[in-house]
């Protein structure tokens, strides 16, 4: 009996407690544990998630990239504008222009003829005949050709007669009788005004109906 009175535990010295106090510290580990966790967690809440690579994270951001897919815009000049093509105006027809009388000089000999050595080749028709008649003119052939060389481009053609003859009626005759004979307008249309340049001469009032011009040339 006083043995097992011995044994019996008391109510305020646990058997846990007196014989190893060690147990009592180690039920406080999970409990420090668990509140080690609640602060990581906390911890993980209140931090900025960062990106896994900053490097990725820079490529995120936004700058102003240079297209050099295409050339710059340049402006275009008016050879490259797309503009509607020009159409040709309809030309008329020329009108004819009325036929001047042209007055007997270089010009109108060798306008058509290239120069005076186409006298010859005008006076050519008349050669035979003056051959055949030379008593019928008062000039040669070959003086008549270089008298037409000699009044060309002259403003008194009265006096490169007179070098040629005294006898102007006689040359005026020769020139009547030669020109049915030419075959070349211009010639002939010399011959015509060489007459009546050296007409008054002869006959003073006979003007032939047109006022001779003192300053024309032949």
């Amino acid at each position: 009996m006083s043995s097992n009175a011995g044994s019996v535990e008391s109510p305020l010295n646990p058997p846990s407690l007196a014989k190893d106090p060690l147990p009592a510290l180690n039920t406080l580990a999970p409990a420090t544990s668990v509140f080690q966790r609640i602060m990581d967690t906390s911890d993980a809440v209140n931090t900025v998630p960062q990106p896994p690579n900053k490097r990725a994270a820079d490529s995120l951001s936004w700058s102003p990239v240079e297209d050099i897919s295409s050339p710059p815009f340049q402006g275009l000049n008016a050879s490259q504008l797309n503009t509607a093509p020009e159409f040709l105006k309809p030309t008329r027809p020329a009108q004819q222009s009325k036929k001047i009388k042209k007055s007997l000089s270089s010009d109108s000999l060798t306008s058509d003829n290239g120069n005076l050595s186409k006298i010859a080749e005008h006076l050519q028709p008349l050669k035979p005949i003056m051959q055949e008649n030379p008593d019928q003119f008062i000039l040669s052939y070959d003086q008549l050709q270089i008298f037409l060389e000699n009044v060309t481009g002259s403003a008194d053609p009265i006096a490169v007669a007179k070098e040629f003859t005294q006898d102007i009626a006689k040359l005026i005759d020769m020139l009547y009788q030669l020109y049915p004979h030419l075959t070349n307008r211009t010639m002939k249309t010399r011959f015509t005004k060489i007459r009546k340049k050296l007409n008054p001469l002869v006959n003073p009032s006979d003007d032939d109906g047109e006022a001779t011009d003192s300053s024309q040339t032949f």
